[in-house]
């Protein structure tokens, strides 16, 4: 349903190609400029997935080693948004969200401003898909280790997904340096799919997990609804990628940090439920 749901929003989008002069006549080269108008219609249409996605979502988790919980009328609760850990999660996605949202917009159009033909551009947008999903396996195996600490496994794999988009200015000329920071940046953006979900049950616990994930991603479709925009604009503005990116890699690396703050600031207590839960996870796998 939610593929039917996108394709049956999206229509074709208004040219916005812009057919470069050629030196001989005939070889004209077209390229993608994406103005912070053309950003918003295609955000427009993509958020609706998003938003879709996460009002059908329920979520229900029953642990056998924890004492019955009463259930509760209330639809939503509230009494996530007293947890300095749910908060931090919760900025944590927003500031992914803006971030990656800039990434997978303006990729192509990046390339092709620094010379790199249509082709070679869209072979670097492709590499974001097959390098995510290794990312997602390889850092929920190594997220599943006993002896690996999820929240600073996190923390690392934002902050080294983050420094590959603040240096592709400065290596957008060489395309085989292009290729090579995409793929570390896929990777490592993997964490958000296979490892957020453990991080927010530490967080809030398994009987406040779905008001949780509800209450994160409605925050974080805000951070993925203003990020193209405003990266749009600075283009539009300054005539170039290079800030855009440079902010969005800023984002990422600054959504790892903030990740330490409950680490650090009750590291025993956070340590505490870290080890209770890999216990829970040991019995039920027979590990």
């Amino acid at each position: 349903m939610n593929i039917c749901w996108m394709a049956g929003l999206f229509r074709p989008l208004k040219e916005y190609v812009v057919t470069e002069p050629a030196i001989i006549p005939g070889n004209e080269r077209k390229k993608f400029v994406y103005g912070s108008s053309n950003t918003i219609q295609i955000m427009s249409k993509s958020l609706s997935n998003l938003h879709l996605s996460s009002s059908m979502m329920q979520m229900s988790l029953k642990n056998e080693q924890e004492p019955p919980i009463k259930q509760s009328k209330k639809a939503f609760d509230w009494d996530i948004f007293k947890n300095l850990s749910f908060i931090i999660v919760t900025l944590n996605n927003v500031l992914f969200l803006f971030a990656s949202s800039i990434l997978y917009v303006f990729i192509m159009p990046f390339a092709q401003s620094q010379g790199h033909t249509m082709e070679h551009a869209a072979i670097l947008a492709s590499i974001l898909g097959p390098s995510g999903a290794a990312g997602r396996l390889l850092l929920g195996l190594l997220a599943s280790y006993h002896k690996v600490d999820t929240l600073l496994l996190y923390a690392f794999s934002f902050v080294a997904a983050g420094i590959p988009l603040v240096i592709y200015p400065l290596v957008g000329s060489v395309l085989h340096l292009l290729y090579a920071a995409t793929a570390v940046c896929g990777f490592f953006l993997g964490a958000w799919g296979s490892i957020w979900p453990q991080i927010l049950a530490i967080a809030v616990g398994t009987s406040k997990l779905s008001s949780a994930v509800g209450g994160c991603l409605f925050f974080a479709s805000f951070g993925s609804a203003l990020g193209p925009p405003v990266a749009g604009w600075l283009f539009d503005q300054l005539g170039s990628y290079n800030v855009p990116l440079y902010i969005s890699g800023s984002a990422i690396i600054l959504s790892g940090l903030i990740e330490l703050i409950p680490w650090m600031r009750d590291k025993k207590k956070w340590l505490a439920i870290h080890r209770h839960h890999r216990a829970i996870q040991g019995e039920i796998h027979g590990i």
